[in-house]
Order: C-alpha cells, then structure tokens, then sequence
C-alpha cells in the first residue's frame, strides 16, 4: 500500500507558521498618552490634548533606537505617528516622549536633555514621559504618563492690620529669578538654571487704585506664572498703601519676605499666602500638584 505524500501537510504548516508570524509583524504601535499623577495610589491624569502633538523614541532590548523623534498626533481617536510603526517580533520596547515638538529636545542612551530653555520665549508648558521596560505588542496601547517639568505660581494677600486700617496693594514682586535653563531627566534636580539670566518676575502692578484688602481674608492678586524649577534665594516684595481712619493715605510703603528656602519642583503648584501687619510681612507656601490647579 502507497503512503501518502507529506508534502501538502508540510505546505500547510509552513503557511500557518507564516501567518503568525505576519500577524505579529503587522500589529501597529498606538499610544494612549496621559498627564498627570498619582495620589495614593488613585490615578489623577487627564488625557493629553487632541490639537496638540508629541516627539517619541523607543529602545529595544538591546538599546539600540527602534523609533527615532517620530512626531506623534491624533487622528479619529488614535494616536500614531502618521506613517505606522509596527512592534517588533523579536525584541520589547521602552517609549520616551516629550511635548511641544517645537523644542529641540535631545535623546541619547536613554537619557532626554534640552538645552538653553528660556521661558520667557519657549512656552510655558513642557511635557516629559517614560515607560516601564519590556513592552510589547501584548500591551495594546502603549500608555504614555507625560508629567509637567516647570512648575506653577500665585499670590494671596490678607491684612494683618485691624479694621480700622484700610489696605491698597500696588505691585507684587518675585526677585531674582532665573528664566533659562537645561533639563537632563537622568539628573534628582532634573533643571540646571542660568544664575546669569536672574531677574524679577512681576505678579501684579497697578496703573491706577491699586487692590484692596478685605480684612484677614486671603485674596488671590495679579497673574499666575509659569517658573523654571530652581533654587536662588528669591524673595517676594510688595508695594502697598494704607490708610487709617480715613486719613490721608500713605502711599509708597514696601516690605518683602524673608529669602525663600525651599526648591521649587517640576509638575507643582506653589502658592504664596502673604499677611501684611506691623511687624514683618509674613508668608505661607501651599504647595500641590500643577493638575490641581
């Protein structure tokens, strides 16, 4: 009796190995990125801006770029680069991802730095993200957890004086504050500032009347601002006039904080609660998540 040639079982295995292959190799990279944080373990991001895109690369296991500063954007809900990428079958995958693409942003072994960052001219918002090592395609959507790298800032005023002196605040001042300056995210103090670009950032200068105190209660004054994260010895000073009982007022009155000692961080919200008195203008720092805000 004849066996049966083995070839079309063969054939038929040789076809099915390469299926599988094809639909490994096939699967495109998509992202789903995030900002935000973590409070006690509870996830607080929100999703990235649709109108808005950001630079991505990856290392494969072996460290070698699999993805080179491609420009990622969403399309109809998908975020891809505009020419698909698709997962490698033979290695994983770590993502780094900053935002906006305008930066010159530079990537080396891992290692994301850039360069002369002047906030008075380059944004008031950047965006960095990394993912755990080992992805794969197993992953779906590759979750991208960007996190604010300046940080934030306000003023609160209340009088300390009694009711029967009446408050005008008149300009707000943050002193010796530097404007430029180099993020490398494999750095504990991620900014690196230029003490040579120091100056003062104003929060509020009136033209006019100038703002006045409703009693001990806290008033938010003048803008919020957008800081490079930093250490300089800055203080907070304040131009104020006050009037007793309905006399005249006395104009051209200042008086400014002690030297603040604390860094300010990437991602935080830093708020400045200042009580005028006859003694010394003392101050509280609230301090939260740029989210928060």
């Amino acid at each position: 009796m004849l066996k049966k040639p083995l070839i079309p079982f063969l054939l038929t295995l040789t076809l099915v190995s390469c299926i599988s292959k094809t639909n490994l190799v096939q699967k495109p990279i998509v992202f789903n990125p995030v900002i935000g944080h973590e409070v006690r373990s509870e996830d607080m991001s929100v999703p990235f801006p649709e109108d808005k895109t950001f630079g991505v690369w990856a290392l494969d296991n072996q460290s070698a770029e699999f993805i080179s500063d491609r420009e990622v954007g969403c399309k109809d809900g998908l975020w891809s680069s505009e020419s698909l990428t698709l997962w490698p079958t033979n290695s994983t995958l770590t993502f780094y991802a900053y935002s906006p693409c305008s930066l010159p942003v530079r990537f080396s072994k891992g290692v994301m730095t850039l360069d002369g960052f002047d906030v008075t001219r380059d944004g008031d918002d950047v965006l960095f993200a990394q993912t755990a090592s080992g992805l794969t395609s197993v992953e779906g959507e590759v979750k991208l957890p960007f996190s604010h790298a300046l940080s934030r800032m306000d003023m609160r005023i209340a009088s300390g004086y009694g009711a029967d002196v009446k408050v005008r605040i008149d300009r707000i001042v943050l002193r010796n504050v530097a404007t430029v300056g180099n993020y490398d995210s494999s750095k504990y103090q991620k900014w690196t500032v230029d003490e040579s670009t120091a100056t003062d950032i104003v929060f509020y200068d009136s033209e006019r009347d100038g703002q006045f105190l409703a009693g001990p209660e806290m008033q938010f004054i003048g803008e919020l601002h957008t800081i490079i994260p930093q250490k300089l010895g800055s203080v907070i000073e304040l131009q104020y006039a006050f009037q007793v009982d309905g006399s005249d007022w006395i104009d051209a009155q200042k008086d400014a904080t002690e030297e603040i000692k604390i860094t300010w961080e990437p991602g935080r919200y830093y708020t400045y609660s200042l009580t005028i008195n006859e003694r010394k203008l003392a101050y509280t720092t609230g301090i939260g998540h740029w989210s928060e805000r």
